[in-house]
């Protein structure tokens, strides 16, 4: 008999080992009933460890709390220090180093075409799957827009940050510039829904549920904006007081927050789906600005795990009944581990061993649901990279670049408490160009002269164990060191060959954010802007036997009476006058009114309302 080799070896036992996780899971789900398992996640855009009801019991957060008692907190859940890169990560199974800490521009790469995203694994499964809300993962090309990568409907902005209304323009969807995306196209047909995004994202995931048939099964992703920066009040008739908080804007915007997921999961138990669902919330990353991460050292931005640390749940009438109400505080769960979890519940291989920049490169998401679950409570991976600085192993975690940073007080404010001030370094440490600066304050840890930390023990990170463990502190600096991004990410001219590079993408797009090549010939222009409707005028002013020379606007013909005809002078912009004549019905719109005459059977008036 032929003898394998030690590789096909090696291949044949991970095969089986996924294999037997998918199975197992599959049972596992299977055994619940017979309905199939839908998934709502729910990502939070710098959501501080303090700022919800999970941690923090004043926080006007009434349903996320409810939520999370209801299921489990994973309280060792990670994110990235920032946000693009865990976007990518949730979707692609792919840990953030891998993908670069690039904070993705709109036309760029930084997810590229060759993975297989999430998406399209339980597209496989027969999910009915919609994207609602922020992006952030780079589009390239047309190709790279979520409804040719999966998703069934997608609605949402694909840039990092944006006002809460009207897709962060002008009301008017066809004035200025926007950032707003409805599936194949420019969002010009919801920009002026938006008067408050979390309304709007609330309204359409809701129109979604209700449309569903329970039979199919259904993933919704549903990336709030809230509660990024501008930390801005909503509407006047939602906002409220609330006194014990430490900022009444953030907190109203958290509140938003919270009524929208209140909603979501109302209409889930309307439509009969909230038994057979597991929603997952997690934040992007940390808090930051008016956000609070007490106890936790640092913010957005930082390694440490006030940066890569967040609030994370699961709950739904799938999380199983004996686990309701607990808390995992010693489970890691990264963001990239819903990839092959939402998978094999799905019964679907979560292996993509996508050919990318010269090298197989398979994805570093591991099923957690066993772990999770209790029926294994082994983790199934020894590392987890929290940053590109940052590094867990058990109850160690190195950190390679940090500043001081700051730590919270349960009223948010920034302090440095006796004993948690380490010492500063001299020099700096420079940071990968286009990643956002690591260091705040002064440098108190870098690849020369880490920090190490036992985070079961110090969770807050106070006491720097580097000089007793250098065994830990050399396995974990060479570890870190092997996740390394996978290439540059740029798409070659051989791959762009299919596409139309754009001269000009804002003018393409009719001033909206959007991909700069697109499969095939440029699309046409964008349609000319509707006509202004006509404007009320409840008091026009009539002139009988008077005519205005000059100064015209436009002539329109076919108007029954001389009232219309100030209607439709009140509903252009810049028109003062306007000349009505009965006989042939013609409407003369003017800018000016510097000369009157006197013309038997002429109408002429403006409105004064």
């Amino acid at each position: 008999r032929t003898r394998r080799t030690h590789h096909e070896q090696h291949g044949h036992h991970i095969m089986s080992r996924v294999a037997v996780g998918v199975l197992l899971t599959c049972l596992a789900a299977c055994a619940s009933g017979a309905n199939p398992i839908h998934f709502v996640t729910i990502l939070a855009d710098d959501l501080g460890w303090f700022d919800t009801q999970v941690h923090n019991p004043v926080s006007p957060t009434p349903t996320i709390g409810a939520l999370s008692k209801q299921g489990i907190v994973l309280e060792r859940a990670y994110s990235f220090r920032y946000c693009s890169p865990t976007r990518r990560s949730f979707l692609s199974g792919r840990f953030p180093n891998h993908l670069t800490g690039v904070q993705a521009p709109t036309c760029s790469n930084y997810l590229p075409l060759e993975f297989e995203l999430l998406s399209n694994k339980l597209k496989s499964a027969n999910y009915s799957t919609h994207f609602v809300g922020k992006g952030h993962l780079g589009y390239q090309t047309s190709d790279h827009l979520p409804i040719n990568r999966g998703f069934d409907s997608h609605v949402g902005y694909l840039g990092g940050s944006e006002g809460y209304q009207w897709g962060g323009g002008d009301e008017n969807p066809h004035k200025g510039k926007h950032d707003m995306w409805h599936d194949h196209s420019p969002g010009y047909d919801v920009v002026p829904e938006i008067f408050y995004s979390a309304n709007f994202y609330t309204t359409t995931a809701i129109d979604i549920i209700k449309k569903h048939v329970p039979t199919q099964p259904l993933w919704l992703h549903l990336t709030y904006q809230n509660v990024h920066a501008p930390y801005v009040n909503p509407p006047d008739w939602e906002c409220h007081k609330y006194p014990e908080m430490w900022d009444n804007t953030f907190a109203n915007m958290l509140h938003m927050l919270d009524n929208g997921i209140a909603n979501v999961t109302s209409a889930l138990k309307d439509s009969g789906l909230w038994d057979d669902t597991l929603l997952i919330f997690q934040a992007d990353n940390g808090g930051i600005g008016p956000a609070n991460n007490h106890p936790l050292r640092g913010h957005k931005h930082d390694a440490w795990e006030g940066g890569t640390r967040v609030t994370a749940f699961i709950s739904g009438g799938f999380v199983p009944q004996h686990l309701r109400g607990t808390r995992n505080d010693q489970s890691v769960v990264h963001v990239a581990d819903w990839y092959a979890t939402l998978s094999s519940l799905a019964g679907v291989n979560p292996e993509d061993n996508a050919w990318f920049e010269g090298a197989v490169r398979p994805i570093d998401s591991v099923n957690v649901w066993p772990m999770l679950s209790g029926a294994n409570a082994t983790q199934p991976r020894p590392y987890t990279p929290t940053s590109d600085f940052g590094i867990v192993w058990g109850k160690y975690k190195l950190v390679v670049l940090a500043g001081q940073s700051n730590y919270y007080t349960n009223a948010s404010k920034h302090v440095n408490p006796p004993g948690t001030v380490l010492p500063c370094l001299a020099g700096t440490q420079p940071h990968p160009p286009g990643t956002d600066n690591p260091v705040t304050g002064c440098p108190v840890c870098n690849i020369t002269s880490p920090c190490l930390f036992d985070i079961l023990a110090d969770p807050t990170e106070t006491t720097n164990i580097v000089s007793t463990n250098p065994e830990v502190v050399a396995r974990l600096n060479a570890t870190l060191a092997t996740y390394q991004p996978y290439g540059t990410f740029e798409m070659n001219a051989t791959q762009l060959a299919p596409y139309t590079k754009l001269s000009d993408p804002g003018k393409t797009w009719g001033g909206y954010a959007g991909p700069c090549y697109v499969r095939g010939p440029a699309p046409p222009s964008p349609p000319s802007p509707p006509p202004p409707p006509p404007m009320p005028c409840n008091n026009c002013n009539l002139e009988q036997n008077v005519h205005y020379p000059g100064n015209d606007i436009d002539k329109r013909s076919g108007f029954k009476s001389p009232e219309d005809c100030c209607k439709a002078c009140a509903g252009q912009p810049g028109c003062v006058k306007f000349v009505y004549d009965p006989t042939s019905s013609l409407c003369t719109l003017k800018s000016a009114a510097s000369k009157k005459l006197t013309k038997q059977g002429l109408v002429s008036g403006h409105c004064s309302n």
